[in-house]
């Protein structure tokens, strides 16, 4: 008997559809892996798994797990089955966690709530957690809070959480998404063991392809509330069976239009020359002396008109600092950024107001970067207000409309709210706040990592086309080496604030000299050699 066995399972939320006659078993000891582009099904299937539906949510068929019926359980009892029996890693761990509570409190909690231990009992077994999940190796202790860790850090907790009362079956949503191709490896390096060492079965759900052909026994492919497809990886992936299926590998394994490099001669738009930052941090005694955080160490880079030029590196390597740097928005301890040959920091606040239009920006999460209560008119003529006066009312209108049909939206999605539009429309809301101003150089922060995989091939050639319509330059920051790969004519690679490696991305992906880049690539998710892997295993 299957550990869970989920039964012609259908769902809608008022008169909205969500899911079709969903049926999947999972037995135990088992991974596998649920695919599909984003609004398919995949999270409200785990969430109905959870019996964490929102309100006026109904439900027809059933979900069984070790043979008890889940859709007629009380909320009563579903609370001592979710944690005890059921973990759920969710995808943002910093939305999941309480920012007010030390890790080992919440851990803790979840202890408490499922296992009969005392308060000596429960301090051991939060110990012993913080251990199989890897942080107390990297001296992370219990009286941490979730803001002082990095996102590797926080997903273990939330593991070491969804893990704490041993459930038999682990339910992953996203857990990778938003970090580097290293800390990536690691999770899912972690969740494969402690699968394994407490026989859970893992319910591992993902746009990532190369991640799941890499962990998952079994795949479900899902479309529109539907299960479209289910087979192992090798099958799936070498033969697959439905359009679906092809789509989703096509999108994967798409390279955007292509663009051509601009010339050796083309001027400079941007040029950081060894640029330094330090964060100050808390003495160590009271009279000691004050201590600082290095994030930038005499860092150079520089992008021409019309290039694309990609920077890599784990978190925390200083990427984000540097693009707010070259942003004018975070002022450097050392070095110069020059714009057009002109010194960023040396300039007067009007000087600085009038090169603003000409740099723009398109960060990783648009719907935390937009007002919420806005249009998405007045969200993306919002930079407008840098051109002053030689942007007359009609002239505002004019250019909002032209941005919007530039990314493939029209007229009158400009009286619409953020909230009416899908995760890859609000990215080309946010693509056309960034050329409203009709910008020389738009910086790029993970611009696509939270986007699955049809999606994020959609944005990459948006902003190919940008390019070559607009002699658009881009820096383009990213953990994901295929899109910079992709997307890319020359990368830099930063390691703890320094640039290790640069050079054309071609030829510095193909032939890498550093060890690091090399370590990068490495780690990085690949479908083609997943398969091979497991073709090579079958033979074997």
């Amino acid at each position: 008997m299957a550990l869970l066995d989920i039964d012609r399972l259908s769902l809608s939320i008022g008169a909205q559809p969500i899911l079709d006659d969903v049926s999947l078993t999972v037995r135990a000891g088992e991974t596998v892996g649920i695919v599909g582009e984003s609004g398919s099904g995949k999270s409200m299937t785990a969430l109905s798994v959870m019996r964490l539906l929102p309100a006026g949510a109904r439900t027809s068929g059933s979900i069984r797990l070790d043979g008890e019926d889940l859709m007629t359980r009380s909320e009563r009892a579903m609370c001592g089955i979710r944690g005890r029996k059921i973990g759920l890693v969710f995808q943002e761990p910093m939305t999941a966690l309480n920012p007010v509570r030390t890790v080992g409190d919440q851990i803790a909690e979840a202890v408490r709530l499922h296992l009969p231990l005392g308060r000596a009992a429960v301090d051991a077994r939060v110990a012993t957690l913080l251990k199989r999940v890897g942080l107390a190796d990297q001296g992370v202790g219990p009286d941490r809070y979730p803001h002082q860790l990095s996102g590797g850090q926080r997903q273990r907790v939330v593991i070491a959480i969804a893990i704490a009362a041993d459930p038999k079956l682990l339910i992953a949503d996203e857990p990778t998404t938003a970090l580097d191709v290293t800390v990536q490896a690691q999770i899912l390096a972690l969740l494969r063991d402690v699968a394994a060492a407490e026989g859970a079965a893992l319910v591992l759900i993902t746009h990532d392809l190369a991640v799941v052909a890499d962990m998952a026994d079994r795949i479900a492919v899902m479309k529109d509330g539907r299960i479209v497809e289910e087979a192992a990886p090798l099958a799936l992936f070498r033969a697959p069976k439905s359009a679906e299926t092809r789509r989703l590998i096509a999108a994967t394994t798409a390279t955007p239009r292509p663009v051509p490099a601009p010339k050796a001669d083309a001027p400079l738009l941007v040029e950081a020359e060894r640029v330094a930052r330090a964060y100050p941090l808390p003495r160590a005694r009271l009279f000691g002396p004050r201590r600082e955080a290095r994030v930038l160490d005499a860092v150079s880079v520089s992008v021409r008109a019309g290039e694309s030029a990609g920077l890599v590196g784990e978190s925390g390597s200083g990427k984000s600092t540097l693009a707010r740097t070259i942003l004018a928005l975070d002022r450097p301890d050392g070095g110069t950024v020059r714009f057009r040959g002109s010194d960023l920091f040396a300039m007067t606040a009007s000087e600085l107001r009038s090169v603003r239009p000409e740099i723009q920006a398109v960060f990783q999460d648009p719907y935390g970067s937009f007002d919420p209560r806005h249009t998405v008119g007045r969200i993306v003529g919002e930079p407008l207000h840098l051109l002053g006066s030689a942007c007359a009312p009609d002239e505002r209108r004019r250019r909002i409309v032209d941005a919007l049909d530039h990314v493939g939206l029209a007229e009158a999605d400009a009286a619409r709210y953020p909230h009416q539009f899908s995760g890859g429309q609000r990215q080309r809301i946010a693509i056309a706040r960034a050329i409203v101003t009709r910008p020389a150089l738009v910086v790029a922060d993970e611009p696509v990592s939270a986007l699955d995989v049809s999606l994020q091939a959609q944005v990459l050639d948006l902003l190919a086309r940008l390019r070559l319509e607009m002699n658009l330059a881009l820096l383009f920051i990213s953990h994901d080496l295929s899109v910079v790969r992709a997307v890319t004519d020359r990368v830099y690679v930063m390691q703890s604030g320094s640039i290790v490696e640069s050079g054309a991305t071609n030829a510095v992906f193909s032939r890498p000299a550093h060890a690091y880049t090399r370590a990068l690539l490495d780690a990085a998710p690949s479908l083609e050699r997943a398969l091979t892997r497991r073709e090579a295993a079958t033979v074997d």
